[in-house]
Parts: C-alpha cells; structure tokens; sequence
C-alpha cells in the first residue's frame, strides 16, 4: 500500500519486490550483479508505482518537454521496502538512452554540483546529505526545474516533513512533487515473492518452507534475494533437491553459527 503525500492524492501500493529472477541461479553462482529493470519490478498490491516510474522513464526515453508531466518525484520508507531496488531498475532501464547521474550522501559536494549535465538525476537516501551537499542538491534541483527535459528521482527514509536534518528548503521543493511511502510487503505477498524466485531459480517452496524463512531471515527484499540464491547454491553444490529438510539444514548451517557467536 502506498499513500501520495503533499499536493498529490493517489492510491494504493506495496512494497517494491523483484519477481523475474530468470537470470539469478547464474549470476549467484558466479557471483556476478544482477542488474533488474523496470520489466523485473512488481508491486505487492498496486502497479501505481511502477506505473509512474514507467511514465517517468518514458518520458525521459522521448526527450518530454511537456511542462504537465511530473518530472519530480520522491519515495520514501523504511529500509528494505525496495526504494533502492526501484531506483536501481529505473537506472537501468534509462540509462541506454540517456544519461543518468546517481548520488548518494558517499559521495562529494562537487559530484552534485556537476550532475546537471546528465539528462536524469537520482539521489538516495536524501535525508542522510549532508549541510554542504544539501545546499548543492536544493540548487541542483532548482537548475533541473528550469530545464524543462530534466527530471529528478529521490529516495529517502522519512517524508520530507520529516527531513529535519536536511536544507528545508530543498524538503519544501521535494514535497512540490510525486511524494510516495512505501510500505513493507505482508506475509503473503512476501511469500508470494519467494516462491516466485524459487520458481525462477528451478525449484519449488511451499508455503511452510516459505513462512520458516521469513520467521528466520531479515526481511530486507534485497537480502531475501541473496538468501534464495544462497539455498540454491547450497542445493545445487549438495546436488539434492530443496526440501523442508534441506532448507532447515542450510539455516543451521549458513546463520545459526553466527547467531550463536553474536550472543556471546
């Protein structure tokens, strides 16, 4: 579920999850990125999201100048709901067809004071930059503002009503636009996620073994990923099928050791 905060009303949305992970049983075993796009991108309840990041990049992929169109957009939430999946997807799926320049507060003041030359500009985690880079994101985002083919993407871990350590100035501009929370997904949408990569991986997860592992594991989506592509290197390596039994003895053996340790 997801509700539109500031002039917007929208509604409706989930959490942001992976769930075409065609390619993910390779690149795990070879330890390569993965690299997903809008088309690897769905929604727990709603496809509004996703919808409006798709309009976001089309519009960037045609060079809109329509002055109607929302080029400034903002979702914020709590860690792991897939704000940073979503930026990563839409990266990626622009990126082809125009430049894009992602920053985060790791990087320097002068990285945002020179991203205005790129078509796009994505910044994570904005509630985090710091006083200098702040000042530089505020008239960064005023220069996108008077270009009328630029756009703006950002995530951020509170609404910008909520932005107290950043330039309020730049909190104010963020709430002119599309601001959306994030919500996690529910246990049965996060179910639904897991078999839907344990499906693309070659195996099948009941709903038993799929409800263990959320008891167990951090929910973060991101982390949920590497987990299932972690049992499938272990079934793979132990050339056995993912069994109930399988799954609780690749838990005891991959986390249980460190959990142990961390409580001594």
């Amino acid at each position: 579920m997801w509700r539109a905060i500031g002039t917007r009303k929208s509604k409706g949305l989930g959490a942001i999850a992976l769930y075409n992970f065609t390619r993910m049983q390779s690149i795990l075993t070879l330890d390569l990125p993965f690299k997903p796009t809008l088309a690897d991108v769905r929604t727990g309840n709603n496809g509004a999201a996703l919808h409006a990041a798709q309009q976001w990049v089309g519009e960037l992929t045609e060079n809109s100048k329509d002055e109607a169109s929302e080029r400034f957009v903002l979702c914020w939430g709590a860690a792991g709901v897939g704000k940073t999946l979503l930026s990563q997807a839409l990266a990626n799926s622009s990126s082809a067809v125009r430049s894009i320049v992602r920053l985060s507060p790791a990087d320097d003041v002068s990285a945002f004071e020179t991203a205005l030359n790129a078509d796009a500009v994505m910044v994570d985690d904005v509630h985090a930059l710091s006083a200098e880079q702040a000042i530089a994101a505020f008239n960064l985002y005023n220069q996108i503002r008077a270009t009328a083919h630029k756009r703006w993407w950002a995530t951020s871990r509170v609404p910008p009503s909520h932005m107290t350590g950043v330039l309020p100035d730049l909190a104010s501009r963020m709430a002119w636009g599309l601001v959306f929370e994030l919500l996690p997904l529910s246990d049965a949408d996060s179910i639904t996620v897991l078999q839907a990569q344990a499906a693309r991986l070659g195996f099948e997860l009941s709903n038993d073994t799929a409800q263990y592992l959320l008891l167990r594991l951090e929910r973060n989506l991101g982390a949920l990923a590497q987990h299932m592509g972690s049992l499938n290197h272990y079934a793979l390596t132990l050339k056995k099928p993912v069994t109930n039994h399988l799954v609780q003895q690749w838990y005891a053996t991959r986390y249980l050791p460190s959990l142990q340790s961390a409580l001594l």
